[in-house]
């Protein structure tokens, strides 16, 4: 062994003897005694707890497939719920013969949003509706479909005052409210006929 690795040897030896003497000490002194715990106020028992207000909302019974005729008291029926919906009914009375605009699967809320308006709800403030003759090369190739935003040109023939014919951007970016049986409004009420019996 080197003189330089006796010298580390003893240095660390040293080291490991005032380390062990210092563990020694601190295990058989204690600093000091524990504290006494103080004292913790208890809390008082937790009241009953408040009654829940129920709300009463309007659901499905049954699932009411779009275009059906509504029979509120055959298809409808008031559940209590904790939370209150915004633009829900409390009763069924005003939803008899509502026709629903959307497939409604059976204990959802009836909300206007799932039931036929009429297209002229459909139209926001200053808006009119107009009807345009279309056919199969003037409406796209039947891939419009409601709420389709379209423009519409109005084409002015070769005439005695025209030179040459003409298309002209009548209106740009109008929505399409309805197409063929189709509408923003949802599907048209089925016939006795397609819901068959009960």
């Amino acid at each position: 062994m080197s003189s330089l690795s006796k010298i580390i040897a003893g240095v660390l030896l040293v080291a490991g003897l005032v380390l062990a003497f210092l563990a020694w000490r601190l295990a058989t002194h204690s600093s000091a005694p524990p504290a006494s715990p103080t004292p913790v106020a208890t809390a008082p028992a937790p009241a009953a707890p408040a009654p829940v207000t129920l709300h009463p909302v309007v659901v499905a019974k049954q699932a009411i497939p779009a275009g059906t005729r509504i029979d509120a008291q055959n298809m409808l029926t008031v559940a209590q719920w904790q939370a209150a919906l915004s633009n829900s009914f409390n009763t069924p009375d005003p939803l008899e013969g509502a026709v629903a605009r959307v497939d409604i699967a059976a204990g959802d809320p009836i909300v206007p949003s799932l039931l036929a308006q009429g297209l002229a709800k459909q139209l926001k403030p200053g808006e009119r509706a107009v009807a345009i003759a279309v056919d199969e090369v003037i409406g796209g190739g039947n891939r419009i479909a409601p709420g389709d935003l379209v423009d519409v040109f109005f084409m002015v023939e070769k005439g005695q005052e025209i030179s040459g014919g003409q298309a002209r951007l009548l209106q740009s970016q109008l929505r399409v409210l309805a197409y063929g049986k189709s509408s923003v409004d949802g599907p048209e009420e089925k016939s006795v006929l397609q819901q068959g019996p009960g």
